[in-house]
């Protein structure tokens, strides 16, 4: 008899008594911190790229700018009054800071190998610190073994003048010795011939007197050779130390621990070890170009401009004018003495340098009217044609400031102005002599917002702007 299958259905794990299982509820869906979060980071480094970037998708404005002029108080002139319009620029050029009126090479004074270097670019020495050593090992040696000749050689001089005193001492019995005989002569106590022969023995003993003074000479002069050798070895041995001849900043270090240094004038700079220059004497090397050459003499004064320190005009003179024109530049180099130096400037230094030319009296001045010359130092003379918004003596200027992250910037002040001359106003407000004001166009420029700067234009005696090259 065949037994029925069982149901799947009713077989079930554990008891059958066992109790239900517990549900646990899921946790709750926080979209804003699966999504919220991650977009919010996404945001700020996009934000942080196009910050950084602006330089790049913010488009300059090309402008045309022209200096800032200060206005210093003049004295008081007789007669009329007279207005004195400022000093037109004669030629712009580059140029490029160095040495006034060269650098100085500090060289070492023997042949060797560097053992060590001890200033670096930038650092200041005094006239007789070591900036250098060489190996001086053999430099020793030599001023021992000449020291020890000069022992010896001292010492055959203390015998040879000891030899002296021994032939003269001997030299001296015989002479006595023949005083006392000669009267036994004649009467016939000793014979002519023994006397004859103690007379030759007197004359050898002076001979060997001689000899020995002439001895003494010749150690002397030995003595002497050995000394100067002494002397010539201890110069040698200084020599190892290389020495500033005068104070200043390292320029430029030419060598390192382990260069050989060579006397060899092949080799460009021999014994070059640094080069120095005075930070207090510095000039520029400008290259005018030969078109505009004659414009420039000695005793010209100079206005003078770095992209490290743009908010500073420094005042030059013109000391050299080289006599040689480049071929390939077709410039001639002037040299422009600065005066009162910034520690800020470097030799190799870009500049631009603004010639100035003498004042020319204005024309439109009546008697008894204030000359514009005498007001205070504080007034600037700016282009009538960087003048924005003008109205009751009031007006805004657009000044070009490179201290922006972002580049050139136009920066808008506000300054009061009044009429000066043809094409100049004289302007007060927050101005420094050297800024530069933008020109043209006005209409395109906004507060704020990034230039560039296409070149410089010069107020004509007609008042109407010229770019300068």
């Amino acid at each position: 008899m065949t037994q029925a299958a069982p149901d799947v259905r009713s077989l079930s794990r554990g008891r059958p008594d066992a109790p239900a299982p517990i549900s646990v509820p899921r946790p709750p869906r926080r979209l804003w911190a699966r999504v919220g979060v991650p977009l919010a980071v996404l945001l700020s480094i996009a934000a942080l790229v196009l910050y950084s970037a602006r330089a790049l998708l913010w488009r300059a404005t090309d402008v045309w700018v022209a200096p800032v002029l200060s206005r210093h108080a003049a004295s008081s002139a007789s007669g009329a009054g007279s207005a004195a319009r400022p000093a037109q620029v004669l030629v712009q050029a580059p140029g490029w800071v160095e040495a006034d009126p060269y650098a100085i090479s500090v060289t070492a004074l023997t042949e060797g190998v560097v053992s060590e270097v001890l200033v670096l670019e930038g650092q200041r020495v005094q006239q007789g610190d070591v900036v250098a050593r060489l190996v001086n090992e053999d430099a020793k040696l030599a001023l021992s073994r000449s020291e020890a000749e000069l022992e010896a050689m001292e010492s055959e001089l203390m015998q040879a003048r000891a030899n002296v005193y021994a032939a003269e001492a001997r030299a001296a019995e015989v002479r006595d010795e023949v005083e006392r005989k000669r009267p036994l002569v004649q009467a016939g106590g000793i014979s002519e011939g023994q006397f004859a022969r103690l007379e030759i023995r007197l004359r050898s003993m002076d001979l060997e007197v001689e000899s020995a003074k002439s001895a003494v000479k010749v150690a002397q002069a030995k003595v002497r050779q050995h000394e100067l050798a002494c002397e010539e070895a201890e110069l040698a041995l200084s020599r190892t130390e290389v020495r500033s001849p005068s104070s200043g900043v390292v320029l430029a270090r030419l060598v390192e621990p382990g260069t050989r240094i060579s006397m060899n004038a092949a080799a460009g700079m021999p014994g070059a070890i640094v080069r120095l220059y005075d930070p207090q004497r510095l000039q520029v090397r400008v290259d005018v170009p030969i078109a505009e050459a004659a414009k420039v003499g000695m005793g010209t004064p100079a206005q003078i401009v770095t992209e490290a320190m743009p908010d500073t005009v420094f005042k030059g003179v013109v000391t050299r004018l080289v006599h040689e024109a480049n071929i390939q530049r077709n410039t001639v180099q002037v040299k422009v003495a600065i005066e009162n130096p910034s520690e800020t400037l470097k030799p190799e230094m870009l500049t631009r340098v603004r010639f100035m030319g003498q004042g020319k009296p204005a024309t439109g001045s009546t008697a008894g009217t204030p000359s514009t010359a005498q007001q205070d130092s504080t007034t600037f003379l700016v282009p009538a044609a960087a003048l924005l918004h003008a109205s009751g003596g009031v007006a805004h200027v657009f000044i070009v400031d490179r201290t922006a992250d972002a580049g050139a910037m136009a920066s808008m002040r506000q300054v009061s102005f009044t009429p000066a001359m043809d094409g100049y106003v004289e302007a007060q407000g927050p101005l420094h002599e050297g800024d530069r004001v933008i020109i043209e166009p006005l209409d395109r420029v906004r507060d704020g917002g990034r230039v560039r700067v296409l070149g410089e234009k010069q107020v004509s005696e007609q008042g109407g702007p010229h770019a300068t090259h």
